[in-house]
């Protein structure tokens, strides 16, 4: 999950990241979180690439009220459009203009874990109903794989191999397609030569390498171990 935090305010900015990222730890959500202080970096940094936005109203210059009109008009019949904005306030006056942008929660500050938690739960309803998948093209025919089944992807014999619970598909393309394929998606991610693991499928870290669900050991690069290890480690 991507989610952006606009707030000009640094201290209200670094507490709201610190909540919402103990509460995806606390759900086993992974998380990529950025930081902007103005409306105007926001929106010239591909807002559209964000599942949930909280947006500050009381911004300097743009305010949160105008971010999010822009961010609704250039967003017209796209997916992006469908992003859910939560209003971060002082004031409740502004139900009327949170209705017709569609926002999905105000957060009154001052914020509370417990206030993030309720805010959080009303994305991750979105986030389950939102699909995600992959289409590949395995022996003549198209198959649409969800993420959520993909144990992990490597690369044998001029093929990929996606690998789920009970089967294994192997698709002739390469190893640069596929990762460009699951790009999208931050819980896969490369791990090793020509592997690509899926964070959720997770099931235990040693130091040099992944469990899977399924009993298969990834083994960690070396260059990848940090930033892998530290990302998962939050969720167990």
């Amino acid at each position: 999950m991507k989610i952006a935090i606009v707030e000009d305010r640094q201290e209200d900015a670094k507490s709201l990241n610190a909540m919402v990222q103990k509460y995806c730890q606390q759900s086993c959500v992974y998380v990529k979180i950025d930081q902007y202080e103005t409306g105007e970096e926001f929106l010239g940094e591909m807002p559209e690439q964000y599942d949930a936005i909280f947006l500050d109203i009381f911004l300097n210059k743009l305010s949160g009220i105008d971010v999010a009109r822009s961010l609704r008009t250039r967003g017209e019949g796209k997916e992006e459009n469908q992003q859910k904005i939560i209003f971060v306030t002082t004031s409740t006056d502004y139900g009327l203009e949170g209705f017709e942008l569609r926002a999905t929660h105000y957060l009154v500050k001052p914020c509370t874990q417990e206030k993030v938690q309720n805010a959080m739960e009303r994305v991750m309803e979105y986030m389950k109903k939102k699909s995600f998948y992959i289409t590949v093209t395995c022996r003549r025919e198209e198959r649409r794989i969800p993420i959520s089944k993909i144990l992990f992807i490597d690369y044998r014999s001029h093929a990929v191999q996606i690998h789920l619970k009970n089967e294994m598909l192997r698709c002739y393309l390469s190893f640069a397609e596929i990762t460009k394929k699951v790009e999208p998606y931050l819980n896969i991610r490369w791990c090793y030569r020509n592997v690509l693991v899926n964070y959720d499928k997770v099931l235990k870290i040693k130091k040099r390498i992944f469990e899977m669900e399924d009993g298969t050991v990834l083994p960690i690069n070396r260059e990848c171990n940090t930033n892998c290890v530290s990302s998962l480690n939050l969720l167990f």
